[in-house]
């Protein structure tokens, strides 16, 4: 399952942004650099003017573009961070070599198994020191450290084999 795809467009429009804005100052560096070569000897006395527009362009404009960036990805954010109400829960304890998984029937596993189709969420806690449960599959990581509770959630949409969560 594909976590991200919804949101895929804020990264494709964040990447032509950094494209058109890395050509622009290499066009212009170029530019500059040949058009203000030194000739000789000789020396330019006359030195920049004041251009309102051009420096509420400069100003204005990367502002608009960063509101737009940051209220995307803050939306995606509280997206990712929010399970659903109705998620299956799994309990995750932490611990030196080995993680403990807690289905809400009471079974206990070192395996993590989930239902396709339904969204899952993870509550997860350590018994020792800082540990980093990463699930490839899912494209998801989150970090637990001990004396805090950690939420994470995904959702699989079809039935496939997860290899053992990374420690």
């Amino acid at each position: 399952s594909d976590v991200c795809s919804s949101d895929l467009w804020v990264f494709h429009f964040i990447n032509y942004i950094n494209y058109f804005f890395f050509f622009l100052v290499i066009g212009l560096m170029c530019l500059f650099v040949w058009k203000y070569r030194q000739k000789g000897r000789e020396v330019y006395a006359r030195g920049p003017n004041h251009n309102l527009v051009l420096e509420l362009g400069w100003t204005i404009l990367p502002t608009i573009i960063v509101v737009f960036i940051f209220f995307f990805g803050f939306k995606g954010f509280v997206d990712i961070r929010t399970s659903p109400a109705d998620a299956y829960q799994i309990d995750v304890t932490a611990q030196q070599w080995s993680w403990q998984f807690k289905y809400p029937n009471g079974a206990t596993s070192d395996d993590l198994y989930v239902p396709a189709g339904k969204p899952v969420k993870l509550v997860m806690r350590s018994n020792d020191v800082i540990h980093s449960l990463y699930i490839p599959d899912f494209r998801t990581k989150q970090d637990v450290v001990p004396g805090r509770y950690s939420t994470l959630w995904f959702q699989v949409d079809e039935t496939t084999e997860i290899g053992r969560a990374h420690v």
